[in-house]
Parts: C-alpha cells; sequence; structure tokens
C-alpha cells in the first residue's frame, strides 16, 4: 500500500474502499519509516614482548545511515499569552543521511606477573528507536496529557575514555579499578511543554528531544575468590563484591533545572556469595543503588517536574544443577524482600 495515499486523500482511500462511516482514525496515526545502514571497518592488532608486554588493537568504523520518516505532524500556533494551540496537521517528508566516523584504540600493559593495566578509546554512535522518531501524537483526555514522537532526532554520540588497573592473584581470584569518562553530545531526554489547547482540552505534551551534551565520569572497585584452599566440599564456596561511582551533570529537558542523566545512580554496589561444585551451582545476590532520575511529571495545567526513584536494595538468589551436559534444573527468585517501587517528585516528600 502507498502510505502517501493514505496521508494525501485518506477520504477518497474510504470512498474507493466502500467505507461510508468514517473510522475512529487521525492521520496523525499514519506513518511509514524505513532505515538503512550500511558499515565498514578496519582493524590492526599488535603486540610487543619483554619485560613489560603490550597489546591491543586499533580499528576505524565507517556507518552510512539512511532515515526515512514519511506521514504527518500536528501544527502548533502560540497565542498572546504564552499558551500553543493546535491550528491543522502537516505532512512531512524527511530524508536525512549521515556517515560516521568511529575510531577506536584498544591497550593492554602487562606490567608484572599478574598486574595489567587497560586503556581504551573510542567514539560511539546510539541512533534512535522507531518509537522515538514517529511523528504520531496519543492524547489521554482524562489526565490531560500527551506524547509524541520526533522525526528530527538526532543520533547520540560519545567520546569515552577507560581505564583500568587489574591484579589476578590466582585462576579464581582477582581485584580491579577502574575510570571512565563519557563525552555524550545530543542526549535523548523527554521534553514537556505545558499549555497546549488541542480539541479545547489544555493539555501538557511530552517527547523526546535532543540536548546540546552532558558528561558521565566515575569509579569501579572489585573483585571476586574463592576459597579452594578450603577441604572439600567448603572449596567450592566464592565472593564477588564491587562499587561503582557515577557523576553525570547536564541542563535537563525541564527549564531551570540541572539534574543526572537518567537512569544512572550516583551509588551502587553489589555484593555475591557463590558456590559451585560438581555440577551444582547456587548464587546469592544484594544489589544496592541510590536514587536516579526516571523521567519529567507532566499532565494538564501542573507544573512540570523532575521523578525520581528512591534508592532501594534488592534481593536475589538463583540455584542450578547439571543433570547433564546438555540439562540444567535452573531456581531462581527476585526481589525476595519485596522490596517496593517508591517515586516521588523533584523533593523526598513529595511522593508518587
Amino acid at each position: 500500500m502507498d502510505i502517501g495515499q493514505l496521508r494525501d486523500r485518506f477520504d477518497g482511500m474510504l470512498t474507493d474502499l466502500g467505507i461510508t462511516g468514517r473510522p475512529a482514525v487521525t492521520p496523525l496515526g499514519i506513518y511509514d519509516m524505513s532505515e538503512e545502514t550500511g558499515a565498514g571497518y578496519i582493524m590492526g592488532e599488535f603486540r610487543t614482548e619483554g619485560a613489560i608486554t603490550l597489546d591491543g588493537n586499533v580499528g576505524l568504523r565507517l556507518v552510512q545511515t539512511n532515515l526515512n520518516v514519511n506521514g504527518n505532524q500536528p501544527v502548533y500556533t502560540q497565542n498572546p499569552g504564552g499558551a500553543f494551540v493546535q491550528t491543522g496537521i502537516a505532512p512531512i517528508n524527511l530524508d536525512n543521511e549521515y556517515l560516521s566516523v568511529l575510531p577506536s584504540a584498544n591497550v593492554r600493559i602487562g606490567l608484572a606477573d599478574g598486574l595489567q593495566l587497560r586503556l581504551a578509546a573510542a567514539k560511539t554512535l546510539t541512533r534512535p528507536d522507531f518509537s522515538q522518531l514517529a511523528p504520531s501524537l496519543t492524547l489521554v483526555p482524562g489526565q490531560q496529557a500527551g506524547s509524541s514522537g520526533n522525526p528530527g532526532l538526532r543520533p547520540l554520540r560519545a567520546d569515552q575514555l577507560d581505564a583500568s588497573l587489574e591484579y589476578y592473584a590466582s585462576p579464581t581470584t582477582n581485584v580491579y579499578v577502574a575510570g571512565f569518562y563519557r563525552k555524550v553530545k545530543d542526549f535523548i531526554l523527554t521534553q514537556a511543554t505545558p499549555n497546549v489547547e488541542i480539541g479545547g482540552i489544555i493539555y501538557t505534551l511530552t517527547r523526546p528531544t535532543n540536548l546540546e551534551q552532558g558528561t558521565i565520569k566515575g569509579l569501579e572497585a572489585g573483585g571476586q575468590t574463592f576459597f579452594d584452599f578450603l577441604p572439600a566440599p567448603f572449596d567450592g564456596f566464592g565472593v564477588q563484591a564491587n562499587y561503582t561511582f557515577v557523576d553525570s551533570d547536564t541542563p535537563s529537558a525541564i527549564a531551570g533545572y540541572r539534574t543526572p542523566l537518567p537512569q544512572l545512580s550516583k551509588h551502587s554496589f553489589n555484593v555475591v556469595g557463590l558456590y559451585e561444585k560438581g555440577g551444582f551451582s547456587a548464587r546469592i545476590a544484594y544489589n544496592h543503588r541510590s536514587k536516579f532520575l526516571t523521567g519529567v511529571f507532566a499532565a494538564g495545567t501542573f507544573p512540570v517536574m523532575p521523578t525520581y526513584r528512591k534508592g532501594y536494595g534488592w534481593l536475589d538468589a538463583s540455584i542450578n544443577y547439571d543433570l547433564t551436559d546438555q540439562i540444567t534444573l535452573t531456581l531462581e527468585g527476585s526481589n525476595l524482600q519485596r522490596t517496593p517501587e517508591e517515586i516521588y517528585y523533584d523533593v523526598g516528600t513529595r511522593a508518587g
């Protein structure tokens, strides 16, 4: 079917099909999207021997992206009071072609027996998904809330640096400390526009948008060991732990607010108890993370506010037994403490 026919002569298509009653379909819900990519890469490896060993690789990836969006989008007019009113619907035909050059390098330096330093640098690309690009408009009159996609979204690009120092004391024991830095351009966040009149109802509309740039930096430390020096069957016990600190900051999609990037907690840690012996394995893990931004609250004439999830701890466990080399029985439990999800708006006393 030609999507352009549905868009440009919708009523005529109904007549051609013998449909006399107009269905509850809005032209904003009729669209077509396609994305084609082509990529090529080259990579070289290197290695040196000596008191300090050095190995790694250097590469370059080229990615050509062709994006097409064909549909309709609402047209808004701002009145003297500052509010917006939908005044019509206009066709959209978007053809976006761009070439991405993505170099990368990874180096491992052997400093001593069991001690090594890893360094990595790369440029990365993350494209918006189809739901974020869709020109459609969804309204919930009862909540005075609406949402739409944004066909003009640009892909997220990042320059990233990583470094880690690792010590392997034995085949079952290691510790590490790592640092990372990300400079993110065109990060995609949800933007809210209040006081939009559509069909006589005042809505707050949300849609994804690109921010200019944000930064993510942090440290991670961790390790694991098995108590294989103990007599059997206790030599199957082990422990694993890690801690991560993340600092992120960016102008938000809400005027006057600066927030961390969504879904990133400043502090998180994991502690895992392990047992592996003779085809039987078990683990119990406690995971904790501090508060993090989940999005924005936007409805009707209420002020637009950032929403956060409170910090929480999560206890999981699993047991596995290998009946044969091809068959394993598994029993898993998640959130064994039944930790509730607690959301609040802007300040901790404004619970969701």
